[in-house]
């Protein structure tokens, strides 16, 4: 798969995310209020995991050899011979690799490829909104005073007023004041939109 099916791939993942949304906070009256919390964290988490399948398919695209689409060949320290020992490269010893974890993938493009390119700066300078979608990722998953007391950082930090024992479901929909009353959920996602066109364009 080139870059362009790539990042095709995750602006399609956007789009049905999208749909997701608008479909359950229809005026149909179909869902409960709790089925349209579900249905909305559920697009949510189907927005980072296509995020982090793109950024899978780009790196090992890029350590393939594709070109950006703007016909730039990354400088590149690893050569695997396919897909799958491309994948074996980035699992190393671990079962397998979490691109979640956006410090380690920082790392592994910067071992892979010089100066991290395509990948940065790009990640760098969006480093704190994703440390807060893993933040709002985990608390889907699990939520505990540990997860609930990040989450509730997550909120202030974004909206800048305190707050306790928020909902990722709140969060999400909540207006950025200083984004003219885009919410949460609009912002992060534009920026994940934003952030694969410039690893894919280099």
């Amino acid at each position: 798969m080139n870059l362009a099916d790539t990042l095709q791939d995750f602006r399609d993942c956007i789009h049905r995310c999208n749909e997701l949304i608008v479909v359950a906070h229809g005026d149909h009256g179909l869902f409960k209020s709790a089925h349209i919390e579900q249905v909305t964290i559920s697009a949510f988490l189907n927005l980072f995991i296509g995020w982090e399948k793109f950024l899978e398919q780009a790196l090992v695209g890029y350590m393939l050899g594709l070109p950006t689409l703007n016909g730039k060949f990354p400088v590149k320290y690893v050569s695997p011979i396919d897909w799958t020992a491309a994948q074996n490269i980035l699992k190393g010893v671990n079962t397998y690799f979490s691109y979640s974890n956006h410090g380690n993938v920082k790392k592994i493009v910067r071992m892979y490829f010089e100066n991290g390119y395509p990948f940065e700066p790009c990640l760098s300078s969006i480093n704190q909104q994703l440390e807060h979608l893993k933040t709002m990722r985990n608390s889907s998953a699990h939520i505990d005073t540990t997860t609930q007391a990040k989450l509730d950082n997550v909120h202030n930090a974004i909206l800048g007023r305190p707050t306790t024992n928020t909902s990722l479901y709140q969060l999400l929909l909540s207006p950025i004041p200083a984004e003219r009353g885009v919410k949460v959920y609009e912002k992060y996602r534009d920026t994940l939109e934003a952030a694969a066109s410039d690893i894919a364009t280099g």
